[in-house]
């Protein structure tokens, strides 16, 4: 699964909106933005349906040997396995008016070894109508107790483990009952999502869709709720013929009711886990591709489905990269990408069939800008790491979703080169070093309270990183070897971290007990201090490291492989040394001192490194390092000296670097630049704000300019720009030196662009610059966006009913309706923030209302931070 701090990323990675933000005038609604921004950085980080999980003591008569450490966190062990699941068929018919669902299931289930008469299925906010078992001769009804999460089934006779047993339960799943009260408050979501169901919105279309991970599935079919179980399955669904399906495997047959209605049987004859099981309806065109014979398919909405080759082409090509780099064929029977609405992750990797929120519904433009080859790569990865080989428990999380980051990154190492992916990891350690701030963790956790706090930039980004890390020690062959082995060792099975541990030992013939201990079980990461100073007279270097543990997981030293390369003239030499203690002094013979000392210079060690150089150092760091990373290094510590002119002209040359990371970086800086230059800034930026090749370089060039003055005759041009965030930021300029009638028409052009920054900088500019006649636009972008950009939009039309008075009650009460509408906690307060801004006296008092009515505690606490009464 991608979390929403993945989506995140898209918004810090491509500036063009958040840096015009940060540097409007002071507004009472900017104030608003921060807050709002703030809220998604937290809370995106998972899925949104989140709350604490309330221990209940069920039906079971055993003893509780509950294990609680960590402030009361409680010991989480692989969950035991009195059953093994083997089958499941589902027979599931939604209704959409009620927004519930008519189950038949039949469990086919065996004991794992103990004899067993009595099962438990985890079962959330059902009605139970029948509960039976059924075999060759009879339909025999049983025993069961229900508390409204867990169903207690009790046998006529002992089940041994040599005797298949068949349950069938008839039910209602009540998916809107989860939450609503103290016992089935479950944090991991309510499995089965109505959208749109009444069609209260008419820009987004009716859908239903599932989300399993981690223990939701159980919200709407009876089952064992754990990764440890492996079944196959066989599910019927009943839909109106105007919709698509899609469901795990493969389509086997479709028939029709006597009313009309059209049955789909999907098969998925190989096992996976039971949170893997899913099913989408929607009205969708499906587009279908093929690879190796395996038949591939991508559910868009239509508008969208002439983009599916921009947004989906590369499938093919990753399952043929991945499935060589794994060393094992991609093993499932087809694989289809569907894009849905309102999905509370980035995405999900249910085998066969993976589900993406609606960001990836974007026209051939926004490719200039950016694409979505990560989430897809992670997702599809995830059919190997998570799909095939599946954690045993969460506390094993990393091995799904470490895997499926570190994907990320192979797959633009493969595109792209090792230089752009190093972009990739070092985003991955800043995600982790930035969490780390408030969150410590080990990455492999037996100590948790809510399985849902796993999904953290711990067991995606500093997992993906350590991975590298041991790749980098083991070396390439060894470790994808490694992998194989793994792979094969434990498809369609479960697995846990020390098991991955064993096979990497085998393959390399070494003791890797350090590495697993030190990077999986313990938390933190090591900080170092480096010191270099030549002896003329022994013609030595010594470089002297210094550590300290940052974290609290042990007070042993790391045990740190890492390299150093050393610059003499044009010429340089890479040393191996591996720190162990506190101090360490390395000597390296020269018979002069050199020129340039680069610490990492492969950008692998998962560390803090504080290593002072001087500028001159600096410089020829910019100036011989072929890692792009490390130029972008070397110019970010030079960057508070420009005023000295060697430095600028490190700079000046910096515009023409091949990699857009350091010439984005350059034309920033290049602003600041003093009359220590002789040459003409405006006109080096002007040329790459027009001509750059990189539209993230025209971006940072046209920021530059519009700090410098206002250069209307560049700002046409880059207006007809074919990235979306040039004409962005050409807008916002424009927005500088056009007004009235001139700035209205200008913007007008691009309200029916199919991009959603496009349109949220529109309203933007509409509350700023106080244009009339936009209260339509508002509502519809409102209605049409989703996530941050209609957060963002909900904003701006707070404010721009704060200006617009006779607007106020209308606008109020459309604002009112779409929050009677809405579930999401954080959309909710952005819906209130607007809402106080208003001053209409009829709708102050339907606001007072409603917050009296309000009962979601995260609304609630927020507007108590307000001090909103």
């Amino acid at each position: 699964m991608k979390n929403k701090a993945g989506q995140l990323n898209t918004l810090a990675d491509n500036p063009h909106y958040l840096i015009k933000v940060v540097s409007k005038a002071n507004s009472l609604g900017l104030q608003l933005v921060y807050g709002l921004l703030a809220l998604y950085a937290v809370s995106c980080q998972k899925p949104l349906e989140q709350s604490s999980t309330l221990k209940v003591n069920l039906l079971s008569k055993e003893k509780d040997f509950t294990i609680k450490s960590r402030s009361g966190e409680e010991y989480r062990e692989e969950q035991k396995r009195d059953f093994n699941l083997i089958h499941t068929d589902l027979h599931l018919e939604p209704l959409w008016e009620s927004e519930q669902m008519k189950g038949n299931a039949t469990l086919t289930l065996k004991p794992h070894f103990f004899d067993q008469k009595e099962l438990f299925l985890d079962a959330k906010g059902f009605d139970l109508h029948r509960v039976c078992e059924i075999s060759l001769k009879d339909t025999i009804p049983l025993k069961f107790e229900y508390d409204s999460l867990k169903l207690k089934i009790l046998f006529k006779k002992e089940i041994s483990r040599n005797d298949a047993i068949n349950i069938f339960i008839e039910y209602t799943a009540n998916p809107n009952r989860i939450g609503e009260s103290k016992r089935l408050n479950v944090s991991s979501g309510k499995g089965l999502y109505f959208i749109n169901s009444k069609k209260t919105n008419p820009f987004k279309p009716k859908q239903i869709w599932t989300q399993g991970e981690t223990e939701s599935n159980s919200c709407w079919f009876p089952t064992l709720d754990r990764p440890n179980q492996k079944m196959s399955q066989d599910i019927w669904i009943t839909v109106d013929t105007t919709y698509e399906t899609l469901s795990n495997g493969k389509l086997v047959s479709q028939s029709f009711n006597s009313d009309g209605k059209r049955i789909d049987h999907w098969q998925q004859q190989k096992k996976h886990a039971p949170y893997l099981a899913a099913w989408v309806i929607g009205d969708f065109e499906i587009i279908n591709d093929e690879w190796n014979e395996i038949p591939l398919s991508y559910y868009l909405e239509r508008d969208y489905a002439p983009y599916h080759q921009s947004i989906f082409g590369k499938t093919p090509e990753m399952l043929s990269f991945f499935s060589e780099k794994f060393g094992f064929e991609y093993p499932w029977g087809k694989y289809a990408q569907v894009i849905v609405r309102d999905f509370p992750a980035g995405a999900m990797e249910n085998t066969t069939a993976t589900i993406f929120y609606e960001g990836l519904l974007v026209d051939d433009r926004f490719f200039v800008d950016d694409n979505w080859e990560q989430i897809i790569a992670h997702e599809l990865s995830h059919h190997w790491f998570g799909d095939l080989v599946t954690c045993e428990s969460w506390s094993n999380l990393p091995l799904n979703e470490s895997f499926a980051t570190y994907s990320e990154y192979l797959w633009v190492e493969h595109s792209l080169g090792k230089e752009e992916a190093d972009f990739v990891r070092k985003r991955n350690w800043d995600n982790y070093l930035e969490e780390y701030k408030s969150k410590k963790e080990p990455l492999i956790r037996y100590y948790y309270n809510d399985s849902e706090d796993l999904f953290d930039n711990h067991s995606y980004d500093k997992g993906g990183v350590i991975l590298h890390y041991l790749r980098s020690i083991i070396g390439d062959e060894a470790f994808f070897e490694g992998i194989k082995k793994y792979l094969n060792n434990f498809a369609f099975k479960k697995a846990e971290t020390d098991q991955l541990r064993l096979v990497f030992e085998e393959t390399t013939g070494w003791d890797l007990n350090w590495f697993f201990n030190q990077w999986f079980f313990q938390e933190g990461h090591p900080k170092l201090f480096v010191k270099k100073e030549y002896d003329k007279t022994e013609k030595k270097l010594f470089l002297t490291v210094y550590q300290e543990t940052v974290g609290e997981g042990s007070n042993l030293n790391w045990k740190l492989p890492f390299e150093v390369e050393i610059w003499s003239s044009s010429d340089s030499l890479t040393y191996s040394f591996v720190l162990k203690e506190n101090k360490q002094v390395f000597e390296i013979d020269l018979q002069k001192e050199p020129d340039l000392l680069i610490f990492n210079p492969k950008n692998y060690l998962p560390a803090e490194v504080d290593f002072i150089k001087t500028d001159d150092e600096f410089i020829a760091q910019f100036q011989k390092s072929k890692s792009p990373l490390k130029r972008l290094e070397a110019l970010s510590a030079l960057s508070t000296g420009l005023n000295d002119s060697s430095i600028s002209m490190a700079f000046i040359q910096a515009v023409n670097d091949e990699s857009m990371w350091v010439r984005s970086y350059a034309v920033e800086k290049l602003a600041e630049l003093n009359e220590n230059y002789q040459g003409d800034v405006v006109a080096i930026l002007s040329q790459k704000a027009v001509n750059d090749l990189s539209s993230m370089v025209r971006v940072s060039a046209l920021i530059s300019l519009n700090s410098l003055g206002n250069f209307p005759d560049i700002l046409e041009q880059t207006e007809r720009d074919s990235s979306y965030s040039v004409l962005i930021t050409s807008l916002y300029g424009l927005s500088k030196v056009l007004y009235d009638e001139s700035l209205q028409q200008r913007l007008e052009r691009h309200e029916n662009s199919m991009s959603h920054d496009v349109l949220t900088a529109l309203a933007d500019l509409y509350s700023e610059h106080s244009i009339s006649g936009k209260k339509r636009f508002f509502e519809v972008c409102i209605q049409k966006m989703y996530g941050y950009r209609k957060s963002l939009a909900i904003n701006h039309y707070g404010e721009y009913l704060l200006k617009f008075p006779q607007l106020q009650k209308e606008g109020g009460e459309f604002l009112l309706k779409i929050l009677s509408e809405e579930d999401n906690a954080d959309m909710k307060i952005s819906i209130y923030q607007s809402l106080l801004l208003l001053e209409d006296s009829e709708i102050k008092k339907r606001i007072k209302t409603s917050l009296e009515k309000e009962k979601e505690e995260k609304v609630m606490q927020y507007l108590e931070f307000l001090e909103v009464k």
